[in-house]
């Protein structure tokens, strides 16, 4: 997550949507009660652009947040 929030520090959306989604494949279970996962999602899913077909869009309905 730490990794994640610095991409989106840095305006590095793609790298930011690829570790969230490597996260959510290496634990699927445990990223759904971390507040930062959903934090950080929203503030992707709030710049849109290309990010939802580039995996944001599973990312976030793994999460239950809204596309």
């Amino acid at each position: 997550m730490n990794v994640a929030q610095a991409q989106i520090g840095t305006r590095d959306d793609a790298g930011a949507v690829d570790t969230l989604h490597r996260a959510c494949s290496m634990a699927p279970e445990f990223i759904r009660h971390i507040p930062l996962a959903h934090s950080l999602t929203d503030d992707l899913l709030s710049r849109r652009g290309n990010l939802i077909t580039n995996g944001l869009g599973g990312v976030a309905e793994h999460l239950g947040s809204f596309v």
